[in-house]
Formats: structure tokens, sequence, C-alpha cells
């Protein structure tokens, strides 16, 4: 009986040895919550990394409609919206350098001062261009939350254009925060 808090973890797998890490009775609430995630070595790791906390005040009391959770997806989505008929650039893979590799496990994560490792993410194929629908593609990769900036995380679409293999960066004049739960749309536009 009493309040009981409940952690919940999806599609763990990526981090199964920091949460193996955690000992009844001797982990505290804030170092769980703190705990980061493995470091990322390829993708589509961290993929859909789900998490939820819910606290109930009384266990033996809680009704079945009382009973539901909301899972976070604990990565910024990236979708990619490229009509190449229109831009003339047919995008051919995703070049991510300097990204963390690592997230907190939960949102509400006390964030004490951790070094997140970060560094080059695997060249990631696009295929959104082998269907005739011209919309977004969307869920192409996911991210661990880091900042675009101009000495930091650096995103680009490599692709063809005119019959020639071209890298174009996506820039900023202001840092831009990736956060978790977020969907971000990458917009191709036409080029002369």
């Amino acid at each position: 009986s009493g309040s009981k808090t409940f952690f919940l973890v999806g599609n763990a797998s990526s981090i199964s040895s920091a949460l193996d890490a955690a000992r009844y009775g001797e982990t505290t609430m804030a170092e769980f919550q703190d705990m980061i995630t493995d470091t990322q070595t390829s993708l589509p790791v961290p993929a859909l990394i789900m998490t939820a906390k819910r606290t109930i005040a009384d266990i033996e009391s809680l009704q079945p409609d009382e009973n539901k959770v909301s899972l976070k997806r604990m990565v910024a989505r990236f979708d990619i919206d490229n009509d190449k008929d229109e831009t003339n650039f047919t995008v051919k893979g995703i070049i991510i350098k300097s990204a963390s590799l690592q997230g907190y496990i939960f949102d509400d994560a006390v964030r004490t001062p951790a070094t997140m490792e970060t560094g080059n993410i695997p060249r990631i194929a696009f295929t959104g261009n082998d269907t005739d629908y011209q919309g977004p593609s969307e869920g192409v990769f996911y991210m661990y939350p880091t900042v675009l900036v101009n000495d930091g995380t650096e995103l680009s679409l490599e692709g063809e254009i005119f019959g020639q293999t071209r890298l174009y960066s996506l820039q900023s004049a202001t840092d831009v925060p990736l956060e978790p739960t977020k969907r971000y749309t990458i917009k191709a536009r036409a080029v002369a």
C-alpha cells in the first residue's frame, strides 16, 4: 500500500547495460532518473526508445481507468520532404557529424553534469526516392538530443542534382536545439 512510482521503458535494446547497472535498495531515485543510454554505434538505434514515469498515490485503490500511461520518445525524429521533380535533387543519404551518441533515458532526468559522448554516425542510406509518392518521407532517422551549431553537430544531405553528386549541409545563423519527442522536417528547395 502507499505511494509507488513506476518507470516504463520500451524498445530498450540500446540502453540495456545502463538499466542493468541499477541496483534495488542501492541506486537512488535521482541516480536512476539521471541514467544515460549506451553509446550509439549505428542506426536505426536509438530509433524508438520510449519511456514514462508514473506515480500512484495509493496502489491498492487504483481504478482500471486510472492505469493509462503515455510513453514519450526520447529522441528527435526527422522527416525529409523532397519533391525531386520540383527540386531536381535526388536524396541518396544523410551524413551526421559530431552528434550526441547518448541521451537521458527519462525525460525528467535530474541532469547532473554528465559528459555525453559525441561522434559521427555512419551514413544513412535514403530510400524515400524509391516510390512514386512525392510527399515527406517520415521517420527517416532519429537522434539523441543535441544542438545544431556551426562548430557542433552537422547534418548534411547527400544526393544527385543535374547528374552530379553533391553534399548540402543544413545551416542556421543561430543554434538550433534538437529536443526529444519533437519532430523535425528537412525540406529541400529547388535550385537553379
